[in-house]
């Protein structure tokens, strides 16, 4: 079977892509306007301490969620999917306590996954990745 051949990460970028596919639906988008969906996946690494995260991508509200706190084993707090149609993107990110924010494009196509942490400072910070991330 070929998915024996294949390491977890490839697997979940097939799933991934398998997904947007699926996802791609006429009552998705207005009549006439249909456009290839792209997979993003995004992941709330390190600084998160019983944090409210919102997340928005292209001005739509994928992510809100209260009590988000990082396992600092292994530097991972959340992660998520979400299909977007346009390419590049813009990420939002707000975190409160404190009215924190950050945003950042990504062109997914090149990058389809994304880390977000909240370093000690304050700010927010975005790493692009080419693969799925790690966690040990």
């Amino acid at each position: 079977m070929i998915l024996l051949n294949m390491t977890p990460q490839r697997i979940l970028a097939l799933i991934i892509a398998m997904s947007g596919l699926a996802c791609n639906t006429s009552w998705d988008q207005p009549a006439g306007s249909w456009r290839p969906m792209h997979p993003l996946h995004i992941a709330l690494h390190d600084g998160f301490q019983g944090h409210t995260v919102a997340i928005t991508v292209e001005g739509r509200e994928v992510y809100n969620r209260s009590s988000v706190t990082t396992n600092v084993a292994i530097s991972r707090a959340d992660a998520f999917d979400v299909q977007v149609a346009s390419n590049p993107v813009r990420i939002e990110v707000s975190v409160e306590p404190g009215g924190r924010q950050g945003s950042t494009e990504i062109d997914v196509t090149q990058s389809p996954f994304v880390a977000v942490s909240l370093e000690r400072d304050g700010s927010i910070t975005f790493q692009p990745s080419t693969q799925l991330f790690r966690y040990m």
